[in-house]
């Protein structure tokens, strides 16, 4: 993780958004088109699979964007990590005028996905989307009498 983190999720009508890349000019320019959206608001970084899985388990980030190309390719694994440790998390693929990286993401468990040339927009509709994913239910203890 990077120093620019903050603990918890977000508070008021703005989502926590962990960003994971390696590159750290993608990850730069993913935090600034995060950060400039008023409902958006980067929380912390990864730069690989096992970094974000701190990240994710330390911030409580509402979303997680991932680059697919990170490490060479390596942000397919980072989904299906990611998923299969939080099955109710978002996680949004960022993909580069690559469809079929963006099919083989969703196949891996990504909740969606952005493409660059409308990244917040492809954002918002796509949290809007994932938003409605299944809560964990939690029954109420039985009280006896």
């Amino acid at each position: 993780m990077t120093a620019s983190t903050r603990s918890g999720r977000a508070t008021g009508s703005r989502k926590a958004v962990l960003v994971v890349g390696s590159d750290p000019v993608v990850q730069n320019g993913l935090a600034m088109s995060i950060n400039q959206a008023p409902d958006f608001v980067v929380c912390g970084r990864a730069e690989n699979t096992t970094k974000a899985i701190a990240a994710v388990a330390a911030l409580r980030p509402d979303a997680v964007v991932v680059d697919v190309l990170l490490d060479g390719g390596r942000g397919l694994n980072s989904i299906r990590s990611l998923r299969s440790l939080h099955p109710l998390l978002p996680i949004i693929a960022s993909v580069h005028d690559e469809h079929l990286l963006a099919i083989q993401a969703m196949r891996l468990g990504a909740s969606g996905f952005v493409m660059d040339e409308d990244f917040l927009g492809s954002l918002r509709r796509t949290l809007a989307k994932v938003k409605t994913l299944p809560q964990p239910r939690i029954n109420p203890p039985r009280i006896r009498s």
